[in-house]
């Protein structure tokens, strides 16, 4: 892969801000890596229920919530763009949702979708307050979401195992 030009980095790094975001970003990709790798697929999103039925749940769905949430989900694409670590769907969503939890923005989901096209497909997004944050927003008209009760509960059902069994694989 290319190497961006100079001038590109450094417009895309002018603050010290978004230098730091980006640093954080970084470790919250290699962080989701090493959890991929090693948790129990149960044991995948033990945060996002917690978080998005906690403490300012009712403050999720708020514009500085939504704008806090994008501020974040372009430090993770900074990160993956300028930094040594890339992400299949279920990193970039388990690392942008660790950031989200980490900088207490209300809300944060991680969803997990599947689709049959002749072949079994999954997909991971991440939501705040309902809204899809750092993916395409039609992303849940183009997936089928599995309950989020199936990913929380260490529940072994046949779609959620298959569902993460895929994404794992898309990382391997």
């Amino acid at each position: 892969m290319p190497l961006p030009a100079v001038g590109t980095v450094l417009r895309a790094l002018a603050a010290p801000r978004a230098v730091m975001d980006m640093v954080q970003g970084m470790l919250a990709l290699r962080v989701a890596r090493r959890d991929l790798a090693t948790a129990p697929t149960g044991a995948l999103l033990p945060l996002s229920a917690a978080s998005a039925q906690g403490d300012g749940a009712n403050a999720a769905g708020t514009p500085a919530a939504l704008s806090e949430a994008q501020r974040w989900a372009r430090a993770l694409k900074r990160a993956e763009r300028y930094g040594p670590w890339r992400g299949a769907c279920l990193v970039r969503s388990l690392a942008l949702h660790r950031l989200l939890v980490a900088h207490s923005v209300p809300g944060s989901v991680v969803r997990v979708g599947v689709r049959a096209r002749g072949t079994f497909e999954a997909h991971a997004w991440v939501e705040v307050g309902g809204v899809v944050v750092g993916d395409r927003p039609a992303v849940q008209q183009q997936w089928t979401p599995l309950g989020s009760s199936t990913l929380q509960g260490g529940d072994s059902g046949t779609a959620t195992r298959l569902a993460l069994q895929a994404l794992r694989r898309e990382v391997a």
